[in-house]
């Protein structure tokens, strides 16, 4: 087995989808109680849900750019795509959706407020609209930045790695 390095451009969008998820995880954390209930001891610590849950985001936005350098057409990042928009926005919600189901209940509880309603139960568990909201904004902040991650790239860090097989051979040719 060869061992590949990862791209340059991976560990600094990483720590920007980690900053952007800490918006909303310790936004969550200062509403307290009334809106999400910690249910597990551990996570009780002051910002400790805050911060594990940003490093987990941060991965989420990482799997989303996987997901278009796997699944979208070529040139990856390099203008807007609504196709590339779509892929994050379908990766940002169906994940939501599946954390929510897989959480919700022993993990945490969001709970129903005017601002916070319940878009759907599930063997007895409410799913609230917040969670799913903040993944149809934050892809699209995510997206914004990967866009501007990759028009700061040298050709070397990303952009001549993910354009097609012959563009990459004609600029690296001398």
């Amino acid at each position: 087995l060869t061992r590949k390095k990862l791209p340059k451009f991976v560990f600094p969008l990483y720590i920007q989808g980690c900053l952007l998820g800490a918006t909303w995880e310790f936004g969550f954390d200062l509403l307290g109680d009334d809106f999400c209930s910690i249910l597990i001891q551990q996570l009780r610590t002051p910002g400790l849900r805050a911060v594990s849950h940003s490093f987990t985001d941060g991965l989420l936005f990482i799997l989303g750019v996987g997901l278009v350098l796997e699944w979208c057409p070529k040139p990856h990042f390099s203008k807007w795509s609504g196709v590339e928009i779509l892929m994050f926005l379908l990766w940002g919600n169906v994940q939501e959706i599946v954390v929510d189901i897989a959480g919700n209940g022993w993990i945490w509880q969001y709970h129903q407020t005017p601002y916070n309603p319940v878009m759907f139960t599930l063997d007895g568990e409410s799913y609230t609209f917040i969670p799913q909201f903040v993944w149809i904004i934050s892809p699209c902040v995510f997206y914004f930045l990967t866009l501007v991650q990759f028009s700061q790239s040298s050709p070397s860090e990303g952009k001549v790695l993910l354009q097609p097989e012959e563009e990459r051979r004609t600029l690296e040719s001398p």
